[in-house]
């Protein structure tokens, strides 16, 4: 079974989002029948184009793009490969050695094959979708243990602002300036709260001034 990310479920066809599709980008190359019954019966649909300038529009959803290694010569190249660098891509040589793979090989998530069988092609379509959910999961991970450290580091200041002043204006004052730097906020109100007038009232407020603009004679 081809895996499919795990936030649209182990079966994607019981999952409620946009079908993911399988992209061919070649002019000389075709699935066969056995390869197109295999990835139909997982739910994904298969688009083909010709060339990569043909393809370029249409690369929303994409969950693995297998692609000739002579669309490398395409005038559009290097903005497909900026527009997938996340995707997954399966590059068919008809040559061995290959010509020009080197170009494609400079990218991440690239898996060069040489006139692949169906059960290779498969194999490698499975692996190179794992592996780019792998990657995802570690991204996403490395992204919240960063935000976990700055959200620790913001409660130590605040904690050594509680014991640098005994002024409650000043430990506000740092307070605020401390969630400013951590948040990039432009302006910020703090309100507080009488308990005997059942009331909230506005202790301090700040707004960024903006730069005022040099008139040019």
């Amino acid at each position: 079974m081809l895996p499919v990310h795990v936030e649209v479920g182990r079966n994607i066809r019981n999952a409620v989002v946009p079908m993911h599709k399988l992209v061919l980008i070649a002019s000389d190359f075709a699935f066969d029948e056995k390869f197109k019954i295999s990835v139909s019966d997982e739910g994904l649909s298969l688009e083909s184009f010709k060339t990569i300038s043909k393809s370029i529009k249409h690369l929303n959803n994409v969950l693995a793009i297998i692609v000739s290694n002579d669309q490398s010569s395409d005038n559009k190249f290097s903005e497909f490969l900026k527009i997938t660098a996340d995707i997954p891509k399966l590059i068919i040589a008809q040559e061995c050695p290959p010509q020009g793979m080197h170009k494609w090989i400079k990218s991440k998530l690239v898996y060069p094959l040489i006139n692949p069988s169906h059960k290779e092609l498969i194999f490698y379509l499975k692996k190179a979708i794992s592996d780019s959910q792998i990657r995802n999961k570690f991204e996403e991970m490395t992204e919240e243990l960063s935000n976990a450290k700055k959200e620790l580091s913001l409660f130590e200041e605040m904690s050594r602002c509680l014991t640098a002043s005994l002024e409650m204006h000043d430990i506000i004052d740092n307070f605020m300036q401390l969630i400013v730097q951590n948040t990039s906020a432009q302006s910020w109100s703090l309100f507080l709260y009488d308990e005997e007038m059942d009331n909230l009232y506005l202790e301090r407020t700040h707004k960024k001034r903006k730069k005022k603009e040099k008139k040019v004679i």
